[in-house]
């Protein structure tokens, strides 16, 4: 008796009948069956044990902007438009909104930046609430970067920058926009020193400085405010507007730390992106 993938056998009570002991993966009196099922990967528009059976979801479906329809179930007939980067909708038939950044010579290397598209909830007026995040590293003195606002079609109403510069450990903040019922599809803005957040230690005497931070925020109206757009203390961000009345917004400092692990050695702080799919981190 020949098994083809797998060991002949005599039965233990008669040597002269025998049997196979298939090899895994192998069945049959001679073990020449396969059990392993193999599936087809069919292409798009075709379905079945050998992709013989045409099916198209998309037939009546017409993605604007460049767009490519998938078929993703035929019971249901369900469908999904895959956009090019600038577009977004059910049909790719929306714009995203686009930030185009400028860094000039005021500001020297950047080793990480982090743009926080902001806004305010009316179920939670004092809280800043985040849109979207951008991040980027090792960012050189006119450099020009192009920001597509993913699944926007306006910008945000607050855009914040979170700057990190080498033999810093602390960050910079820097306000780019502060635009109430924002409608601005696409805009052009410039990262000058003029746009820098003070921390609030910069405008307190060390006296004041020494106070609870509950205790600080009533000396924050009578604050020298001339030619600053924002100050920050450790829980809020405060808007200046040009008459200087400031708002003081509740802002997440630790919505870039990193949530699995701490990669960084010697007490160093861990910073993580997400942008198309997949995680960085600095």
């Amino acid at each position: 008796m020949f098994c083809h993938h797998g060991k002949c056998q005599s039965y233990v009570n008669t040597q002269e009948r025998h049997w196979c002991q298939c090899d895994n993966g192998w069945t049959s009196d001679d073990c020449t069956q396969s059990t392993v099922a193999s599936a087809p990967l069919c292409v798009l528009g075709r379905t079945g044990p050998d992709c013989q059976i045409e099916y198209d979801t998309c037939k009546n479906v017409y993605c604007q902007n460049n767009g490519t329809c998938v078929s993703i179930d035929m019971q249901t007939l369900q469908y999904a438009c895959i956009c090019e980067k600038k577009f977004f909708g059910n049909l790719c038939q929306y714009q995203n909104a686009q930030l185009i950044l400028r860094t000039t010579n005021e500001i020297s290397f950047i080793s990480i930046l982090i743009i926080h598209m902001l806004h305010t909830l009316n179920t939670n007026p004092g809280l800043l609430s985040h849109r979207n995040i951008y991040f980027f590293r090792n960012i050189h003195p006119n450099t020009k970067l192009i920001i597509y606002d993913e699944q926007q079609e306006f910008l945000a109403p607050i855009i914040l920058i979170e700057m990190y510069v080498t033999g810093t450990f602390d960050p910079f903040y820097y306000l780019l926009s502060f635009i109430v019922n924002n409608r601005t599809i696409t805009t052009t803005m410039m990262l000058r020193s003029s746009c820098r957040c003070a921390n609030i230690r910069e405008l307190m005497n060390s006296t004041i400085n020494n106070y609870s931070l509950l205790k600080q925020k009533k000396f924050y109206h009578h604050l020298p405010l001339q030619g600053l757009k924002c100050f920050y203390d450790s829980v809020y961000i405060c808007l200046v507007d040009r008459y200087q009345m400031i708002d003081c917004l509740n802002f997440n400092y630790h919505a870039m730390d990193c949530t699995e692990r701490n990669y960084c050695l010697n007490n160093g702080r861990c910073l993580q992106g997400r942008q198309t799919g997949q995680f960085i981190f600095a």
